[in-house]
C-alpha cells in the first residue's frame, strides 16, 4: 500500500532518487523499516490533508473578501 518513495517525497523526487530509496529498502528490508515507512506515510497523508484544508479555507476567505469588497464599491 505504501513504499519508501511514497513516504519520503513522492512527486518531489527524481526517478534516480526514487530508485535509490527502493534499492535501500530491498537491501535493508525489515519489520522495523516497514513500520517506519507505514507511520511516515500516515504522517505525510495527515500533513497533506491539513495543507489542503488550510489552502481551501484561505481560498474561500479570499473569495468571500473579494465579493464583499466588490459590493462595497458599488454602494
Amino acid at each position: 500500500l505504501t513504499g519508501n518513495w511514497a513516504a519520503n517525497g513522492r512527486s518531489c523526487t527524481s526517478y534516480e532518487h526514487r530508485m535509490e530509496m527502493e534499492l535501500f529498502y530491498v537491501d535493508n528490508i525489515s519489520f522495523k523499516l516497514d513500520f517506519k515507512i507505514f507511520f511516515k506515510t500516515i504522517e505525510t497523508v495527515i500533513k497533506t490533508v491539513e495543507n489542503y484544508i488550510k489552502n481551501t479555507m484561505v481560498s474561500r476567505a479570499e473569495i468571500s473578501h473579494t465579493k464583499s469588497n466588490k459590493c462595497q464599491n458599488h454602494t
